[in-house]
């Protein structure tokens, strides 16, 4: 199995910034998640080429967890800081859960970390289309670009992060890949 650590270069089979990443009758995706990279599986797997997976990021509120005070829009795919996609035979996104999963009672920090979020996206998004390269603009520094890699890790171990916390596991989430898979 592919592993690398550290992905500074974009490979064969990573797209930065894709675009109708969302199935067509859910367009409203496109308010609360920021596509970041999609990535061709084949290059961990040869029998998984041309399936294609997408790295989002939501634009969380400024204080709690996405999907924190939705509770009763919530499904067996959904619940605070977790939510899951179907991906479709064209590899794109169809969400598992309710558009109302989404909702918020935005106050003056979260309009204002809310445009904060979409204002790094779009800056890194014309640095890459510049320069070739990821660069982050966080709010916490001194405005500048900052070069990153695309991933820290491609294949190998799951690790920790943040998307752990706040969570109540559901057995019902997990991963199905419809193909037969020879080892």
């Amino acid at each position: 199995m592919f592993h690398a650590k550290e992905v500074k270069e974009l490979l064969p089979g990573i797209t930065p910034f894709p675009e109708n990443i969302f199935t067509d009758d859910q367009p409203w995706l496109a308010n609360h998640l920021l596509p970041l990279l999609s990535i061709d599986l084949g290059i961990l797997r040869d029998e998984l080429s041309g399936t294609v997976v997408h790295v989002i990021c939501p634009v969380e509120p400024y204080d709690g967890y996405i999907g924190e005070g939705t509770t009763s829009f919530h499904n067996e795919f959904t619940s605070p800081n977790w939510f899951a996609f179907q991906l479709t035979d064209s590899n794109r996104y169809r969400f598992l859960g309710s558009e109302r999963y989404f909702l918020t009672n935005k106050g003056e920090f979260d309009s204002k970390h809310e445009a904060l979020m979409r204002e790094s996206y779009a800056k890194s998004h014309d640095y890459f289309e510049k320069n070739g390269r990821l660069a982050s603009y966080s709010m916490y520094g001194s405005g500048e670009a900052h070069e990153n890699s695309w991933l820290n890790n491609l294949g190998g171990d799951f690790e920790n992060g943040n998307w752990i916390y706040g969570v109540r596991r559901r057995s019902s989430i997990g991963f199905q890949i419809n193909r037969k898979i020879s080892r």
